[in-house]
C-alpha cells in the first residue's frame, strides 16, 4: 500500500497516473500530427518565406545582409546559418510571389505523394 501522501488511495492514484500518461501520449501524437501534416509544412514554408520578405522590407539591410544573404565572406566568418536563411530570401515582391505560388502548387503535390517531412527536406536541399 502506498503512504498516504494526499493523493488518496491506490486505485485513485492508478487512475491519476494513467490519465496523466493518456494526456501526455495524446499531446506526443497531436504534435507529431501537426508537424507530419505536409499543409501545415507547406503553410509554414509559405510563411516563413513572406517574413523574411518583410524583413528585408523592415530592417536594417546590413543585419539581413549579415544573416540572410549566402555569401563567401559569410562562411569565412563564421555564420554557416546563411546557408540555410537564404533560402527564404527573394530579391523583391514578384521573385517571392512567383516561387510562392510555385511552392504553393508544387508543394501541394510532393507533400500529398512524399509526406511533410520530406516536403521539407527537399525544399531545405533544394
Amino acid at each position: 500500500s502506498r503512504p498516504s501522501n494526499g493523493l488518496g488511495d491506490k486505485h485513485a492514484w492508478n487512475k491519476m497516473s494513467q490519465r496523466s500518461f493518456y494526456e501526455v501520449s495524446n499531446r506526443r501524437y497531436g504534435m507529431r500530427q501537426l508537424t507530419h501534416n505536409p499543409d501545415t509544412i507547406l503553410y509554414a514554408l509559405l510563411g516563413v518565406n513572406a517574413a523574411v520578405f518583410m524583413g528585408w522590407q523592415a530592417l536594417n539591410s546590413s543585419f539581413m545582409l549579415r544573416h540572410f544573404a549566402l555569401s563567401t565572406e559569410a562562411m569565412r566568418n563564421g555564420r554557416p546559418w546563411t546557408l540555410v536563411t537564404s533560402i527564404f530570401s527573394h530579391y523583391d515582391f514578384q521573385h517571392l510571389a512567383v516561387n510562392a505560388l510555385g511552392l504553393y502548387f508544387w508543394g501541394r503535390e510532393v507533400g500529398r505523394l512524399l509526406g511533410g517531412p520530406r516536403l521539407l527536406a527537399l525544399y531545405l536541399v533544394g
